[in-house]
């Protein structure tokens, strides 16, 4: 009876082992690279979910303008780096995808002073708008600038 038990452990684990080993070289083949540029918008992309929810709360007005700092600080920078699209780019369209890229980070600077100075106005209505022209912003950009993720592989 033991030896039996032993034996069907042994065929299980042979069996799982092959299938694990495949799974850990698929997801090492599809693991993204880590750049300066996406640990920075990783970053934004955490204060900016946070912030989105509680805008509208005037009572948390102090947190929402920690978090634009927040924002702001990962923000410092970015326009200089490049993103991983323009090494998918023909080597003359590289430079004015560059300049479109700094020059969006710009805008979007700008629209974060817009949204401090709503907070700090106390026009969370406004600020509110705000928020959504960056969400807007923010689709267009990723667009235009990300490398679209890889396509999983069907199963």
């Amino acid at each position: 009876m033991k030896i039996r038990l032993l034996l069907s452990c042994l065929a299980l684990l042979l069996a799982v082992a092959p299938a694990r080993a495949a799974d850990e070289k698929h997801s090492d083949k599809h693991a993204e690279k880590h750049t300066e540029l996406g640990d920075k918008m990783e970053k934004i992309n955490a204060a900016w979910r946070k912030l989105r929810r509680q805008v509208a709360d005037p009572a948390k007005n102090a947190d929402s303008l920690a978090l634009l700092a927040e924002i702001r600080a990962a923000s410092a920078g970015t326009e200089k780096l490049t993103p991983d699209k323009a090494s998918d780019l023909p080597e003359a369209d590289r430079a004015k995808f560059q300049a479109d890229y700094a020059a969006g980070m710009k805008k979007f600077a700008g629209m974060l002073d817009d949204l401090e100075a709503a907070l700090k106005a106390g026009k969370n209505d406004d600020a509110g708008k705000i928020v959504s022209a960056i969400a807007d912003f923010q689709r267009e950009s990723h667009k235009a600038f990300r490398r679209p993720p890889p396509e999983k592989p069907k199963a």
